[in-house]
């Protein structure tokens, strides 16, 4: 296959989404032409509806955390391994599952719930950040990467969460509120 076939196979595949699935995100492209110059170009794809938690973009950010988290721990000493390692990784971890269960529930108010549970993930996550700085486990431009990451998760899950409490103040009444009406009478 020639560089221009293989060029435009890969516009197409990341056009369609095949690369990255479910992703509603901006997709950059970069080509090598002929004479290998660099070009990038974007492209937004076509919205479409959250059909589980890994089309939310800030679950995806969570795992982007989470691979940073581990690789940033890696170089804590070896006696910390069951103490502060574990609690940076198991509060990052903490952060991701809580929204994938509870956009698994299916109803926005447990949803809520769950990304305060995360929201408090996040920020034991911050704390034990601020604790390995001050014990000189991390580097200022690792503690910078995490924080940076957990800013940007909590920004995310705020405007998920904004969205949430818009929904349940236009619906007229919660489907769970209803049900267990029905069960009283």
């Amino acid at each position: 296959m020639g560089p221009e076939a293989e060029r435009s196979r890969l516009g197409a595949v990341l056009r369609r989404g095949h690369d990255a699935p479910s992703r509603a995100v901006w997709v950059t492209v970069r080509v090598l032409s002929d004479a290998r110059v660099s070009r990038t170009f974007t492209e937004r794809p076509m919205p479409h509806a959250v059909r589980s938690c890994r089309d939310l973009r800030v679950w995806q950010r969570c795992l982007e955390l989470i691979g940073l988290c581990y690789c940033v721990t890696r170089s804590f000493p070896s006696h910390e391994m069951f103490g502060l390692t574990s609690q940076i990784r198991r509060a990052a971890t903490s952060v991701a599952a809580n929204i994938a269960e509870g956009h698994g529930r299916g109803r926005p108010k447990e949803f809520l719930h769950y990304l305060r549970t995360a929201r408090g993930s996040l920020m034991e996550l911050d704390t034990h950040v601020e604790i390995a700085m001050r014990l000189n486990y991390l580097s200022a431009d690792h503690v910078h990467d995490v924080e940076i990451a957990v800013s940007d998760v909590g920004r995310m899950m705020a405007g998920l969460r904004r969205r949430l409490l818009t929904r349940l103040q236009q619906s007229p009444m919660d489907p769970s509120h209803v049900s267990r009406i029905r069960r009283t009478l």
